[in-house]
């Protein structure tokens, strides 16, 4: 069960997950069960569905700001070097 979950610590730093697969309710929230959230990255489905839904996941969750700011750009930006 997801509640049951706390996030893992040992998740290792070359490992990032991409959201596009989180389908269910409160997708960004669940995902934080499990996951650190510098770990998360947005993910759209692009091209082949809107990449608004997707944002909107995060956006609409009931997630710490930080966290979504993170998951919606951060990360990324980090991952890629350009923060």
């Amino acid at each position: 069960q997801i509640e049951e979950l706390e996030p893992r610590a040992d998740v290792p730093d070359n490992l990032h997950v991409d959201l596009s697969f989180f389908e269910f309710e409160d997708t960004f929230s669940s995902a934080l069960k499990i996951f650190r959230a510098d770990r998360l990255i947005l993910g759209t489905h692009a091209p082949l569905h809107y990449p608004k839904a997707a944002i909107l996941k995060i956006q609409n969750s009931a997630a710490p700001e930080e966290a979504k700011t993170a998951a919606l750009a951060g990360n990324a930006r980090r991952l890629l070097g350009l923060a």
